[in-house]
């Protein structure tokens, strides 16, 4: 009876032996930049199968031996390389796979190590499989291929003791419930993207440091995100909580000025007073209104805001200070418009503040021009009106002719902050966001927009 007794004890102590010992996800990177999966769901099965068989040269359901009811990775090393991990059921299916396009000339002949196999595809692409992982990192040069190879059949064999599945990243990856998630440090986006997320952050702080976690899914062609921004390092991760409390729940005023054409828009709700701090602890924002701040007051501007406010980039800046923008807010008060006339004697040599129709000013210094104003015609509230032309401060105030969709706009309807990136307008030529595009869009299919707003709860007046 005792015998009978303890057997039960001793199958399960023995099933999860099995399961951290071959758990496929200890391969992944311990220190990566991002991380990111898409689950088996069948929102995104076939994305996942297209991706897999333009890898692999596949065709009809060949799966190359890769576990498709599991979880896809990718990720960002520290180090640029990007790569993709995957479950194997049958390493000997992927065998015959690399074998098939070793003669077809699109990669090496597989080398063994032990247990474990790694080659080259595309003369960029090092892969490295055993019984129950499979890693593909790169693209890496031919001269670098060698100690890749060797790198990846090291992560391969990594286990429960020094495996990626006990990264911090990867922990907090793992608590997301969503058929993608992403957890990324912001050193991995372009500034222009990142400016918003790097609210509140202590300056002194590494973007390394801040940390966006995120589920995401797809409807409509657009990759809905919710998520917040967090730091494994205590102080910082206070402290960005506690910024979350200066946002209040966006009623939606301006989501229909952004064009579906234009390259991003930052929208929130606001208190002038409590923003200005934030907003001059942004290296990135200071940048963005540093030309119009050598003669414009914008601290007094920021401050009078109260309400729903819109920015508006309508393509990727190369530099935070070379871009066109359009900026549009309530406001509680136009108290600074009787300091034009300082501001005008206080423009720089070979700048001018003059007068631009009834509502607004235009200020040139060199070639760059800052139109704004104030609508006075929407009383009781009053609106801010700024653009970087005549054209982008006119129509701030308008409804777009072919405004973000109704499913983006309810997305962020209510949220504290929203986020809308068109990926039409993001032509990165180099990096590993160029190189990762392509993938993704692979994956998740048609989609032309992302909409991210955060999970944190309203601060409410």
């Amino acid at each position: 009876m005792k015998k009978l007794f303890y057997l039960p004890t001793l199958l399960l102590a023995l099933l999860l032996a099995s399961c951290v010992k071959d758990d496929y996800r200890m391969a992944l990177p311990t220190s990566p930049m991002a991380l990111m999966f898409v689950d088996a769901s069948s929102e995104n099965g076939t994305g996942r199968q297209n991706l897999l068989q333009k890898i692999f040269d596949l065709s009809g359901d060949d799966d190359a031996g890769i576990d498709m009811k599991q979880r896809l990775y990718f990720f960002e090393t520290a180090d640029g390389n990007l790569g993709l991990c995957a479950a194997l059921y049958n390493a000997d299916k992927m065998v015959e796979t690399i074998t098939d396009l070793s003669g077809k000339g699109r990669c090496k002949v597989l080398d063994k190590a032990g247990d474990a196999f790694s080659t080259v595809i595309d003369s960029a692409w090092v892969l490295g499989f055993d019984d129950d992982a499979m890693l593909m990192m790169g693209p890496v040069l031919e001269a670098d291929q060698k100690s890749m190879q060797n790198r990846v059949l090291r992560m391969v064999a990594q286990d429960e003791k020094h495996g990626g599945a006990l990264s911090p990243m990867f922990q907090a990856l793992d608590t997301i419930h969503a058929p993608i998630a992403l957890v990324a440090q912001l050193q991995a986006f372009p500034e222009s993207v990142s400016m918003p997320f790097m609210l509140g952050v202590p300056q002194g702080v590494d973007p390394s440091e801040v940390v966006l976690k995120a589920g995401m899914r797809v409807q409509d062609k657009c990759l809905l995100m919710r998520g917040k921004t967090l730091s494994f390092n205590k102080a910082i991760d206070r402290q960005l909580n506690e910024v979350a409390r200066v946002f209040h729940p966006i009623e939606g005023h301006y989501l229909n000025t952004m064009s579906a054409d234009a390259f991003m828009g930052m929208f929130m709700n606001i208190d002038g007073m409590e923003f200005l701090p934030l907003m001059q602890n942004n290296k990135n924002f200071q940048a963005m209104l540093m030309g119009a701040n050598m003669a414009v007051d914008m601290n007094k501007i920021i401050k009078s805001i109260h309400g729903d406010m819109a920015i508006v980039f309508p393509e990727l800046a190369s530099q935070a200070d070379n871009f066109n923008m359009s900026m549009v807010a309530k406001l509680s008060d136009a108290h600074w418009i009787t300091d034009l006339n300082y501001w005008k004697a206080s423009c720089p040599r070979g700048a001018t503040l003059s007068a631009w129709d009834r509502r607004g000013f235009h200020y040139q210094n060199g070639p760059s021009h800052f139109y704004f104003g104030v609508d006075f015609d929407s009383k009781p509230v009053l609106e801010f009106m700024s653009g970087t032309s005549a054209q982008l401060a006119r129509g701030a105030l308008k409804k777009a002719d072919n405004p973000i969709s109704d499913v983006v706009q309810q997305h962020l309807s209510g949220a504290i902050m929203g986020m809308v990136v068109h990926l039409n307008g993001l032509q990165v030529e180099e990096g590993p966001l160029a190189m990762l595009l392509p993938f993704l869009q692979t994956v998740l299919g048609d989609v032309n927009t992302i909409a991210y707003k955060p999970t944190n709860k309203p601060s409410r007046r």
